[in-house]
């Protein structure tokens, strides 16, 4: 079975000059877990996810952020509020070096990158390397079980 045959087509993308006050209220849809950031030309340049955004304003050294995760009142909130959250941009803080894949691509190699690269979405691409959808971790699972069933079935 090929990542094209489970894969959505259906996908929000977002340009990379989107502030991120704007990208934030996308996360509150239970559906979105990344956004695929596209040029105008088609290509994909990055994504933002949700934990790329919490990484923006926690602190980046260790011994910071320990203190962070044990702070037990609301001064914690002053790093959410000093984020410059109308000039900050997508491409101020997506992920700059993705992983794409092949609607032609096995869903079992698509499977074995999931597994390595511990990610919950795969941009799909077709030859001229344009964003045509996304495969999950889900698509993934439920594109198994069809393989699996159907196979079972066939041997009755």
């Amino acid at each position: 079975m090929k990542v094209k045959e489970i894969m959505s087509r259906d996908i929000t993308t977002i340009k990379p000059d989107r502030p991120l006050l704007e990208l934030v209220k996308f996360f509150g849809q239970p559906t979105i877990g990344g956004l695929p950031v596209v040029e105008d030309s088609g290509n994909i340049v990055g994504i933002v996810t949700m934990m790329g955004i919490i990484g923006h304003f926690l602190p980046h050294s260790p011994l910071l952020l320990q203190e962070f995760i044990s702070c037990k009142d609301e001064s914690a909130e002053v790093n959410i509020l000093s984020v410059d959250w109308e000039n900050t941009k997508a491409e101020d803080i997506m992920e700059k070096r993705i992983t794409i894949i092949s609607e032609e691509e096995s869903i079992i190699r698509a499977a074995a990158l999931f597994y390595e690269l511990k990610v919950r979405m795969l941009p799909v691409v077709n030859q001229a390397r344009e964003l045509i959808g996304v495969v999950t971790l889900s698509d993934i699972c439920n594109g198994i079980h069809k393989m699996i069933s159907n196979m079972l079935c066939s041997e009755d």
